[in-house]
């Protein structure tokens, strides 16, 4: 067997260990790079592996963004910003028929795109949302929906989480990451709110509006929204300069959050510490799977198999964009299975050498893969965040969100054509990155 075969042979492994044995993806990852090295070049060069991947992930200044942030997204999420952002948006929008589903959309894509914590923030958005839409006699597949709706465009609207450990992971721009998706995700989230009134006219007939407030009234409230309008100040001024790296421009954002809550008396002592005590889990949970991921993709690069792809993909005489469908549906079929953190990570080494060989942009890559693995939260069985949203309703069956999700998807997708389409709507403002 050469080392080819010994590098599908340690796929297939590894899809085993993670579809069939429920392994955690990051141990799944570790234990499979080892066993290859082990047999390709034996124990004590498997050891060192481990051991520089342990090191070099540690020593890496940018690995630092991943506690920044999270620490970013869990004072956030501690400090009632969630009830914050849907009353605020519902005085922009609920004197409109079908507002206060916008101002869910609206405020739940804002509040999933600090706090990337996935069934957390479809959670904490449903307990703010869904009462008072319940009260408002909106049929209950909209409210539903509408919450978990809002909570995909996390993915891509910065500062996303899942953009920011493809960046460490592939060793691309981060900031450059998070500005290609900030056009995508505000294309969708206007189609997402516009889509509710124009698609859901006659289900909307016996639901009620709220009484138009005053326009100062209205401008006073986009206070609520102050953390998120510091975080993307702070990301834009700080990446489009180019005065500060990731890391220090996640930190500054951060502090001035910390201090804002402290100030106005919307953190407690004990909020913090749970918001530390989450960062200190969910970042060893992500540091842990970069490990895995780094130990895995060597693993690869010793037997060849991401070289030979490139080799087989730039042989054969097809179109380029066939190639990228065809990993595209792979994406598509992993992110309907598993996590798309683990599997985005997983895949991309292997895909990314190809997808740069054939000539296109990475950023761009990136994005749209991400899009299309979060395909997977329109499909019964995948979507997390909708069975979440339903507990917490305590009245929507699983597939009364589902069906509400049906709103959504053709939005999605047409913005996902358009940006495949026209790669220069994901890569116009990275352009203007240092």
């Amino acid at each position: 067997m050469n080392s080819v075969e010994t590098g599908v042979w340690g796929l297939t492994i590894l899809g085993s260990a993670v579809f069939l044995f429920r392994m955690p993806i990051s141990m799944a990852l570790g234990v499979v790079g080892l066993g290859g090295i082990w047999c390709l070049s034996g124990p004590a060069k498997a050891m060192d592996v481990v051991t520089i991947s342990i090191l070099d992930i540690s020593s890496l200044n940018r690995m630092t963004a991943i506690p920044v942030f999270v620490l970013l997204g869990s004072v956030c999420f501690y400090s009632g910003l969630n009830k914050r952002f849907f009353d605020s948006a519902q005085k922009w929008l609920g004197h409109i028929r079908g507002g206060a589903a916008m101002a869910a959309v609206l405020s739940s894509a804002g509040y999933s795109s600090i706090c990337s914590t996935g069934p957390a923030t479809a959670a904490a958005m449903s307990a703010a949302a869904l009462p008072e839409m319940k009260k408002l006699k909106y049929p209950t597949f909209l409210s539903t929906s509408s919450v978990a709706g809002g909570t995909i465009l996390g993915a891509i609207l910065p500062p996303s989480l899942i953009l920011l450990v493809i960046g460490l992971q592939s060793d691309q721009s981060i900031g450059r990451l998070f500005m290609g998706g900030l056009v995508p995700g505000l294309i969708l989230l206007a189609m997402f709110v516009l889509i509710i009134p124009i698609g859901c006219q006659d289900q909307l007939g016996w639901s009620q509006v709220k009484p138009k407030v005053d326009r100062i009234d209205r401008i006073l409230t986009m206070a609520n929204w102050i953390e998120l309008e510091i975080i993307l100040i702070v990301l834009i001024m700080g990446l489009w300069f180019g005065r500060l790296t990731i890391t220090e421009t996640g930190a500054g954002a951060a502090v001035l959050v910390i201090l804002l809550n402290v100030l106005f008396r919307t953190l407690s002592w004990k909020q913090f510490v749970c918001a530390l005590m989450d960062t200190v889990r969910i970042s060893s949970m992500l540091i842990l799977l970069l490990v895995g991921v780094t130990i895995f993709s060597r693993f690869l690069g010793m037997t060849g198999l991401p070289q030979a792809l490139v080799r087989l993909a730039t042989g054969l005489r097809i179109p380029s964009w066939l190639i990228l469908a065809d990993i595209g549906i792979v994406i598509l079929v992993g992110g309907l299975v598993m996590d798309e953190i683990g599997f985005l990570l997983i895949t991309f080494p292997i895909f990314l050498p190809i997808i740069t060989r054939l000539g296109y942009d990475p950023i761009w890559f990136s994005i749209v893969m991400v899009m299309v693995s979060k395909i997977g939260a329109f499909v019964p069985r995948s979507g997390s965040n909708m069975f979440v949203v339903a507990a917490v309703s305590r009245t929507a069956s699983p597939l009364e969100v589902f069906h509400g999700m049906k709103l959504f998807f053709v939005p999605f997708i047409l913005c996902l054509i358009v940006i495949t389409v026209f790669p220069q709507v994901v890569l116009f403002l990275p352009s203007f990155i240092k």
